[in-house]
């Protein structure tokens, strides 16, 4: 009897078991293939010696951001970033802009953080929030996720640059406090981004 038993249920056992150490499998894997999927916060370059940064002129990472952004943007009432934005035109461009659903900084906004990193860097009673944002599109509580994303992306890479991270503060308003109102790829684009905001 009990012979009869086993070999009815061991297959059904066996079963069991394989398709466990399957799904665990695929499970395993899965993280894995979702770990390396996650795009770098500090992109392509990001170790960059501190001496290459000083390569970067004023003029031209504030004509970039020109034609980038449009208008300069000071949402700062700190004096020192107000003085040396006097002197550093980069300095004046406090917004870094993302692509759709995305996170990672483009060169340009590398540029642009390189500058805040030396200033960073130069006053270090200086602390700075960095605000997330996301366009319209997407549930509030993803654009939420999305504009922490977007705010730790820009810590991460400041910190690649020498900026100790216990000076930078992070908050996400999504979708909650867009740029530009409105339904268009124009608003869009000017609603994804992270705000520099020195203290």
């Amino acid at each position: 009897m009990k012979l009869l038993f086993l070999r009815r249920t061991l297959p059904i056992l066996s079963a069991v078991l394989l398709s466990g150490a399957l799904l665990s499998g695929c499970s395993a894997t899965r993280d894995v293939d979702m770990q390396t999927e996650l795009p770098d916060p500090a992109g392509p370059g990001a170790d960059v010696p501190s001496d290459t940064l000083t390569e970067i002129y004023p003029e031209e990472v504030a004509g970039t951001a020109s034609q980038l952004y449009g208008e300069e943007v000071e949402v700062s009432s700190n004096e020192d970033y107000r003085q040396a934005a006097e002197q550093d035109p980069a300095l004046r461009y406090n917004v870094i802009y993302f692509e759709y659903n995305s996170s990672v900084v483009g060169d340009e906004g590398r540029e642009l953080l390189a500058r805040h990193a030396e200033f960073l860097n130069e006053y270090p009673e200086a602390a700075l929030r960095l605000e997330g944002h996301a366009d319209e599109r997407g549930s509030a509580g993803y654009n939420l996720a999305l504009g922490e994303q977007r705010a730790k992306a820009v810590r991460d890479l400041l910190q690649v640059y020498g900026v100790d991270t216990a000076r930078l503060s992070l908050l996400s308003y999504g979708e909650e406090r867009p740029a530009i109102e409105g339904h268009t790829e124009e608003a869009y684009s000017r609603n994804r981004r992270a705000e520099l905001v020195y203290q």
